[in-house]
């Protein structure tokens, strides 16, 4: 399994923000340095430590807000200065609109975010799958949230991914409709008694070849 970050820019302003920064924070700031960015926020979509390892340490050198949904704040133990709350209310950094969509089931306060006709979405959904739901309520949560998926995006939106698995972690939404049997179900009942049916083997459960 491979990890990606994701930088995204202003090229009039060269302010820029990042999703889940973590482990190569030197590799980041190259990167910042060498394209002329300004990094003025940090988004998370769910307080995981392989999502916010350089959160902190990102967040203080360039004195810039760490954006998290107020319901992963009130579950998880991150703390930051620089930790601002957020909802479902759409806001801007330079010319980037960025709005933050709730999707419960991984997390109970995990959120994706849509910038223009891309979607950040982390460890709710994967091109092959879904992410692991603790309980049967964190199931229909993800259920929830998965249709809500369903209903906001439009099939050309672009899809990127944290983890790389097999295919590429940048797809079209359409492709994922079209592979990804859990956002085919109809029936929340359903859809629960799939993701949690005990014939999984959890050793490989997020091996999808």
């Amino acid at each position: 399994m491979k990890n990606n970050n994701y930088i995204i820019a202003d090229s009039v302003s060269k302010v820029a923000v990042i999703v889940d920064p973590a482990w190569e924070q030197v590799l980041l700031e190259n990167h910042f340095r060498q394209l002329g960015l300004n990094l003025v926020g940090i988004l998370i979509t769910h307080s995981h430590f392989y999502h916010i390892n350089l959160a902190g340490s990102m967040a203080s050198k360039h004195d810039c807000p760490i954006w998290m949904s107020s319901n992963e704040i009130a579950v998880s133990c991150f703390q930051s200065e620089h930790l601002v709350s957020i909802d479902e209310t759409k806001w801007s950094v330079g010319n980037i609109i960025i709005e933050s969509i709730l999707i419960p089931g991984y997390t109970e306060g995990c959120v994706s975010f849509l910038i223009d006709s891309w979607l950040f979405c982390w460890d709710v959904l994967f091109n092959e799958g879904v992410g692991i739901c603790p309980s049967n309520d964190d199931a229909f949560a993800m259920y929830e949230s998965l249709q809500k998926l369903n209903h906001r995006l439009k099939h050309d939106t672009q899809v990127f991914l944290r983890h790389t698995h097999v295919k590429s972690p940048e797809q079209a939404f359409a492709y994922i409709q079209r592979v990804n049997i859990y956002l085919q179900f109809n029936s929340a009942k359903d859809f629960v008694a799939f993701r949690m049916r005990n014939t999984q083997n959890l050793s490989k459960i997020l091996n999808f070849k």
